[in-house]
């Protein structure tokens, strides 16, 4: 896929597309966003390009965030509460799993909040179920760019 072939092949498979070029945002000159609508939901994803080479997530359904995507990450969705990163933490860190980064984003303090987890190794299956079971967490997802 590429620049070229992307719109052809996107119409094929049904998938309906609309595009607005123009939007100023002084933050972030080089700002790209994609929002995916579905039965049921939809998701709203920006990113951008720092110095030319180091693509960032800058936000994501309304969080703000900074998100070099690339590696294992893991994300999490929460009430932003004291004890929530001192857990997960614990739990990654009972299993060997070393965290590279960790970033946050909240819609206010004490509201929800959403984390992104870079770790340095793959997190088992069996790890993923016991940090569901943190009352914590709401939902969870490993993502392996």
């Amino acid at each position: 896929v590429n620049y070229i072939n992307a719109p052809h092949l996107i119409q094929r498979r049904g998938i309906a597309v609309s595009q607005i070029r123009g939007l100023a945002t002084p933050d972030y000159p080089n700002l790209i966003s994609c929002r995916v609508e579905w039965p049921g939901g939809s998701r709203t994803i920006a990113a951008t390009l720092f110095n030319r080479d180091e693509p960032r997530i800058v936000q994501i359904d309304g969080y703000r965030v900074d998100v070099r995507p690339e590696g294992i990450i893991l994300v999490t969705h929460s009430h932003d509460r004291p004890g929530f990163i001192g857990r997960v933490g614990t739990l990654l860190g009972q299993h060997q799993i070393n965290i590279a980064t960790w970033r946050t984003g909240r819609s206010q303090p004490g509201g929800l909040a959403i984390s992104f987890i870079s770790v340095d190794s793959d997190i088992p299956e069996h790890v993923l179920e016991h940090l569901g079971q943190l009352d914590l967490v709401m939902k969870y997802q490993k993502i392996i760019l």
